[in-house]
């Protein structure tokens, strides 16, 4: 007995290989293009294990990472995304949890990795003495939201504190020698208004917080460092460099969407060419 194929009976099952192929395709792509960026898994890691790394390397012991630090930090650093600008956080004391007795912050927009902030905090010393300052835990965040960057180091210091710092004790007052008698002298001419002064180099207020209030926070070179545990305080003025977005980290970023959008497209085609070579074969047996 001979089967006999009645033409357009596989129409319907060829329709419906081609609408699964079709959709296998329009998913992947859409998975690619909805799929979060690698580089940013875990830059916070990253920046945590530099961190102990330059501590260790200057002597200094290594910090313990906090869960509730780390949730500070990126709380943070969301409200800075939000917002667009780089600032610290003026409640960072009452939002970590109590018993500290100094802390500091580091902040920075705008590196395209982990190891690039660290670089921008390190190459700065105002970053790099809350770095290297006398804290026991940290908590760290990097973010990448509203088209840049964000980063947060949050330092604290728990158990023993450190003895009170005292002032030195003021030099003793010289009598004022007596006034010479006045001698008549020719009038001088009115001399020329000096130049201004030119200001000193701003370094970052330095001081040793009470824990019953939160501590003054200071901003940065392209991050903004917070006050370091150091107990000499010297105000001044704070520096602000903050890095604009590499402009390399954009162009890679349209480069990928157009590597992802031609990934798709020969996606598409091998499917579309699958099919058409199913079709073919099953013709020629039918035949």
């Amino acid at each position: 007995m001979r089967l006999v194929t009645i033409p357009g009976a596989d129409a319907p099952r060829t329709r419906s290989a081609l609408l699964v192929a079709f959709a296998l395709v329009l998913g992947l792509f859409g998975s690619l293009i909805a799929a979060p960026q690698p580089a940013h898994a875990d830059e916070s890691g990253v920046l945590f294990s530099l961190l102990n790394q330059a501590r260790n390397g200057e002597g200094r012991s290594s910090l313990e990472r906090m869960a509730a630090l780390d949730a500070v930090a990126l709380e943070w650093a969301q409200a800075m995304a939000a917002s667009g600008a780089l600032s610290h956080n003026q409640s960072l004391g009452s939002r970590i949890p109590g018993g500290w007795s100094f802390i500091g912050e580091n902040v920075a927009r705008g590196y395209p990795s982990g190891e690039a902030m660290h670089q921008g905090w390190w190459g700065s010393s105002g970053h790099r003495a809350n770095m290297l300052g006398d804290f026991t835990d940290v908590g760290i965040a990097f973010l990448s939201a509203g088209g840049s960057t964000w980063g947060v180091q949050v330092f604290a210091r728990y158990g023993a504190s450190l003895p009170p710092y005292s002032a030195p004790a003021p030099v003793p007052a010289q009598p004022a020698p007596a006034p010479a008698p006045a001698q008549p002298a020719p009038a001088q001419p009115a001399p020329a208004p000096p130049a201004a002064a030119a200001s000193p180099d701003p370094q970052p207020s330095v001081i040793d917080p009470e824990p019953s209030r939160a501590p003054t926070l200071l901003p940065s070179p392209s991050a903004t460092p917070a006050p370091s545990g150091t107990r000499e305080p010297s105000p001044s003025a704070e520096p602000s460099a903050s890095p604009v977005s590499d402009p390399e980290d954009a162009a890679s970023s349209g480069a990928m969407a157009v590597g992802l959008i031609a990934l798709a497209v020969l996606l598409a085609a091998a499917a579309a060419a699958a099919v058409l070579l199913l079709l073919r074969r099953r013709v020629a047996a039918q035949s």
